[in-house]
């Protein structure tokens, strides 16, 4: 019998099968914050836990480790020396790695590859490149909401800046009813996504802490259609991981051309009652006309997210995630009830119930 406090020792230990270890991944695992929902992580912000996770600055954590598989055989020590800004520029014409630039793309799998995971993409908004255009559509700067970042601190919560807060149209913060702002209160410089030295949650120039529980003394009066256009970004974000790879150019052309028809309908219904035109009828009619461009003219080029896509779902009281995720079928009775249209028994013709 074994005394108490010791063990047998073996000299082999034979296994039916054979132990079949884990791949380990060369950095931490790390989780992304807030998949499926409208506050989703941004890529640049997971870069920067990421760094923090292994005690790094971003620039070491980029140019030593990112760099590398990014470049190939162009990486040289020389390269690895110099800022973050020689392999990410940040300007209005390449805003930075949160969009749909093919380096976010390069980006996104080089952190996969380095973290096996497989669901960074959904950082950015590489799913919509060729569907939904860029141009003017992402910051060059960074813009935060300084009442989340303090009540995150407060409630000892993981601090992160949501993808959401990347976008040019994304003002304000709907959950504290503040602006967002671009610069630090302390030095008044402006904030760049990543920078050499970023901390989350601090400014990278004074290294002051950038949350704050201050209300603004009035409150901040947003109308309808702007309030439409954040909520709409935000399940943007929030769907694109149940996306489906069949989702095209083609086929979201195939659902405007069905907004078109009942558009079209309630336009034309319009002008048979005689009374002068509302404005909400005129601009049904200034949709008819754009969409008919679009739809009739293909050109194969990218759809204009803020200017047509979140219009559209506006006026026809649908939300994002309804226009992309629904069928043509189950998308046209959802449009016939909202825009109250009746269709006539045995008749191809669509008409404004009244």
């Amino acid at each position: 019998m074994t005394e108490i406090g010791k063990f047998n020792r073996y000299r082999q230990f034979r296994l039916s099968q054979p132990i079949q270890l884990p791949e380990i991944s060369r950095l931490y695992s790390l989780e992304p914050i807030g998949l499926k929902t409208p506050f989703t992580e941004s890529l640049s912000s997971y870069v920067l836990r990421l760094a923090q996770a292994h005690c790094v600055t971003p620039k070491k954590l980029i140019m030593g480790e990112i760099a590398p598989l990014v470049l190939g055989d162009r990486y040289t020590t020389e390269i690895a020396s110099k800022g973050i800004s020689a392999l990410l520029p940040n300007s209005d014409a390449k805003p930075g790695i949160n969009g749909m630039r093919s380096m976010t793309e390069v980006v996104v799998n080089a952190l996969e590859e380095l973290t096996l995971r497989e669901d960074l993409s959904f950082l950015s908004l590489i799913t919509w490149k060729g569907i939904i255009e860029e141009q003017k559509l992402f910051r060059s700067k960074k813009a935060i909401c300084p009442q989340c970042f303090e009540e995150w601190k407060l409630r000892q919560k993981t601090l992160y800046e949501p993808l959401l807060w990347s976008f040019k149209d994304v003002s304000h913060c709907l959950r504290h009813n503040c602006q967002l702002t671009d610069s630090c209160p302390h030095c008044n410089r402006s904030l760049k996504a990543i920078a050499n030295f970023s901390r989350l949650g601090f400014c990278s120039h004074c290294k002051n802490w950038l949350g704050s529980n201050i209300t603004q003394d009035l409150p901040f009066e947003i109308d309808d259609e702007k309030h439409s256009t954040i909520e709409n970004i935000g399940e943007l974000i929030a769907v694109t991981p149940s996306v489906k790879s069949s989702l095209s150019l083609d086929s979201v052309i195939d659902k405007l051309k069905l907004v078109h028809a009942h558009f079209k309908s309630v336009f034309m219904r319009a002008m048979d009652i005689y009374q002068p035109f509302s404005a909400r009828d005129a601009s049904f009619g200034e949709y008819v006309k754009k969409l008919e461009i679009i739809t009739e003219h293909k050109n194969e080029q990218p759809l204009n997210l803020i200017k047509l896509i979140v219009p559209i779902c506006y006026k026809s009281k649908i939300t994002l995630s309804q226009f992309l995720l629904y069928d043509v079928f189950v998308l046209s009775k959802t449009l016939q009830e909202n825009l109250n249209i009746k269709r006539a028994n045995n008749s191809r013709y669509w008409h404004w119930g009244l």
